[in-house]
């Protein structure tokens, strides 16, 4: 949810001054309506990582597919938008939706996505 909102603040067009995104993360989050007509206005300029799970032998995560999630990073890229993929294959106690946000493999992926 919070990966969608903050997709729809990158391609709204603000009449005020904003913030500068520089890097976006699109947590564990797929798109159920196709974001093509708002990846025209997405900023070229913001790189993106794209963080998805995959619990053994099951589709993602049990909540958002990872089938979305890839989908997802490969329409990001046919934008022009600087993208990577990260995925976390694991047990449901690490790879599970919510137990993502608390997982130190993931915790790490961003950090350094953030700061180098």
């Amino acid at each position: 949810m919070g990966s969608n909102l903050s997709f729809r603040y990158l391609t709204t067009q603000h009449t005020d001054a904003q913030p500068q995104v520089v890097k976006y993360i699109s947590f564990a989050s797929e798109f159920y309506r196709d974001p093509t007509p708002q990846l025209a206005y997405f900023p070229k300029s913001v790189q993106t990582l794209v963080i998805g799970g995959q619990i053994f032998g099951a589709k993602g995560d049990w909540a958002v597919s990872l089938a979305g999630v890839k989908r997802y990073e490969k329409e990001l890229k046919a934008a022009g938008v600087p993208t990577s993929l990260y995925i976390y294959r694991g047990t449901p106690i690490g790879a599970y939706h919510s137990s993502l946000h608390q997982n130190p493999c993931i915790d790490a992926e961003i950090l350094q996505f953030l700061f180098t």
